[in-house]
């Protein structure tokens, strides 16, 4: 790297130095656009697959909670369970 690049750079006030540094980055941290799509579709793929398992869990839930409801087991007057 040349050392009089640096030397001006060091000159700057603090923000300054900041904002070119930033800039720098921004242009060596470039993406190819079909990459990015690429990760997008990933992202929405895994978030579908989570709300779809979340919904299942759910569904799931809700049915051991029916079989379990009043109506299949309950108790008498006396604390004991009835069987059906």
């Amino acid at each position: 790297m040349e050392n009089r690049l640096l030397e001006e750079a060091l000159k700057m006030p603090p923000n300054e130095r900041v904002a070119l540094a930033e800039m720098i980055l921004a242009s060596i941290d470039y993406e190819d656009e079909e990459i990015r799509e690429a990760w997008i579709a990933e992202v929405q793929d895994r978030m579908i697959v989570v709300r779809e398992g979340m919904r299942h869990a759910l569904c799931a839930m809700r049915s051991a909670l029916c079989a379990q409801s009043p109506a299949s087991t309950s108790t008498s007057p006396q604390g004991n369970e009835r069987r059906t």
